[in-house]
């Protein structure tokens, strides 16, 4: 009996010790590939969240077929920019925290003197605010792709 009372603590208090502050440790994915050879992965860094409390939002856009993302042309003509565009929805259990409803990046293309820009990959973040207990999807929507992540928000620990 003493051992199932022991075994019993151990449980709460490494659930407990799973808790950060205000939130729950771990971190939520999503993923999704669409046309245009494009693939948005989007992370939250926390799974679980109190009603009020935050979570930090990530997105990252590459290429599906892991070639590298380019402005347009080649070296000594002109070619066009790449703007990479993502915007942020939410659903009615929380709002994205950003100073627009997008965010773009630009890769340059080419001149008579320098070759296109590359990345292999291009980084967003944001921060979405939970308003009510449920869950809380933020989505994000870059060309005909929609990833989302969804986050457990509670009434309190």
């Amino acid at each position: 009996m003493r051992m199932f009372f022991y075994l019993s603590l151990v449980c709460v208090f490494l659930s407990l010790a799973s808790y950060t502050g205000c939130t729950k440790a771990g971190s939520v994915t999503g993923t999704a590939v669409g046309d245009h050879n494009r693939k948005v992965t989007v992370t939250s860094d926390k799974g679980t969240i109190v009603n009020g409390a935050s979570a930090i939002i990530s997105t990252e856009i590459t290429t599906a077929d892991g070639s590298l993302l380019s402005g347009g042309g080649a070296l000594g003509e002109t070619g066009t920019d790449l703007t990479i565009e993502v915007s942020y929805s939410s659903n009615s259990n929380g709002s994205v925290v950003s100073s627009s409803d997008s965010d773009t990046f630009t890769l340059a293309g080419s001149t008579a003197t320098t070759a296109p820009e590359t990345a292999s990959s291009v980084f967003f973040s944001t921060t979405a605010t939970a308003s009510s207990v449920g869950i809380l999807t933020i989505s994000v929507t870059h060309l005909d792709i929609v990833a989302s992540v969804n986050i457990t928000v509670i009434a309190s620990l």
